[in-house]
């Protein structure tokens, strides 16, 4: 990371248990060589979730396919429910007749 403010915030934000990876693509210039980083969380590895758990989670596979969705460019694209944390903040992505679930469907 360019800069200790910024790999500060990065490290606090991507060490919640709920938040499963982290991405840094390499259009935000915060990385040294300027490639782009992607951090998995030890809960990325836990496997998928239902509504039933306190935190809802992907598989691994879905974990890395939504990573890898950011590293191409897409920024946050929070759905109606991001509001209150249920939800990823691609939930609301939408372009071209594909969502976040189709991509990760064909990725599988």
């Amino acid at each position: 990371m360019v800069s200790d403010r910024t790999r500060h915030e990065y490290v606090m934000q991507f060490s919640s248990v709920r938040v499963q990876e982290g991405s840094i693509t390499p259009f935000l210039h915060y990385t040294t060589d300027g490639r782009g980083q992607i951090y998995l969380h030890d809960s990325a590895f836990w496997g998928a979730s239902s509504w039933a758990d306190d935190v809802s989670r992907f598989a691994l596979t879905d974990v890395l396919s939504h990573a890898f969705i950011h590293q191409a460019g897409i920024i946050s694209v929070p759905g109606r429910l991001d509001v209150f944390g249920l939800r990823h903040d691609l939930a609301g992505f939408r372009r071209h007749g594909m969502t976040h679930d189709k991509i990760l469907e064909a990725c599988r």
